[in-house]
């Protein structure tokens, strides 16, 4: 009489992130209906109005996502002011599908930008607040080319609107009509902004000016201040109250020993 021992083994990952908590959330799920809830810890009071746009099929597997038109100057996803609820670090992030780019600093994917004029009307001095995650095309000294999309990431600092702001944009490139998942990060004890494309590291620079999140409305798919536009679907806008999600994966390991007669 003889046996043989058979060993099946499985060894399962579980990934997630840690340590980062969600102070806002918008996923966008309810498919129909005027608003999308803001799930987030800090998210009360801070639902999004829709205004002029439709619903449509989900990103990364998601039920449904809001589709935003860039010649619709009044679509967005308006959000009551979430000043003081970033104090420091903090991260953004968004799943885009582009249906079209516009130039690189015309393509709001959430902003939260704001401004106060301090001086006289017309001398353009005044307080610049806030932060904004975009994307469209590259616009450099290679040219302006509607086929090739950075992602961009700024912070706005004081005095005057345009000039005081630390703008980043991404070394790869997004691509027409493909899921992205897209993320801004900022490291208020470092002063490093960051900026990533698919898990991937895609820039980064030191912020060098004072930070101060807008008093004034928050939107998705549309600068509040300029009402320039994002041309394509958005889903699962997050804000976490971290420089960057840790993913941590924890290992599982089994076991089952069969004994197989043989005689």
């Amino acid at each position: 009489m003889c046996r043989k021992l058979i060993v099946l083994c499985l060894v399962v990952v579980f990934c997630s992130s840690a340590g980062a908590t969600v102070i806002h959330q918008w996923s966008m799920e309810e498919g129909s209906g005027g608003t999308t809830a803001n799930t987030g810890t800090m998210g009360a009071g801070h639902d999004g109005t829709i205004y002029g746009l439709s619903w449509t099929g989900g990103l990364n597997g998601t039920t449904a996502a809001l589709d935003h038109e860039r010649d619709n100057w009044g679509e967005a996803v308006d959000i009551p002011t979430i000043q003081g609820d970033i104090t420091g670090s903090f991260t953004v992030e968004a799943w885009i599908k582009a249906e079209s780019w516009a130039e690189s600093w015309q393509g709001p994917i959430f902003s939260n930008m704001g401004w106060v004029d301090t001086g006289t009307p017309d001398d353009g001095l005044g307080q610049n607040y806030g932060f904004q995650l975009r994307a469209g095309a590259r616009n450099d000294q290679a040219g302006w080319d509607p086929t090739k999309a950075v992602l961009g990431f700024v912070i706005a600092g004081q005095d005057h609107m345009w000039q005081d702001q630390d703008s980043l944009a991404s070394g790869i490139f997004l691509d027409l009509n493909t899921e992205h998942h897209v993320k801004g990060t900022y490291d208020a004890v470092t002063g490093i902004m960051a900026i990533y494309i698919d898990g991937v590291h895609a820039g980064q620079r030191t912020h060098l000016l004072s930070f101060q999140d807008s008093f004034q409305i928050s939107e998705i798919g549309r600068d509040p201040l300029t009402a320039q536009r994002f041309d394509g679907i958005i889903d699962e806008v997050r804000i976490y109250a971290v420089p960057e999600p840790a993913t941590v994966c924890l290992f599982g390991f089994g076991a089952l020993v069969l004994l197989k007669r043989k005689c």
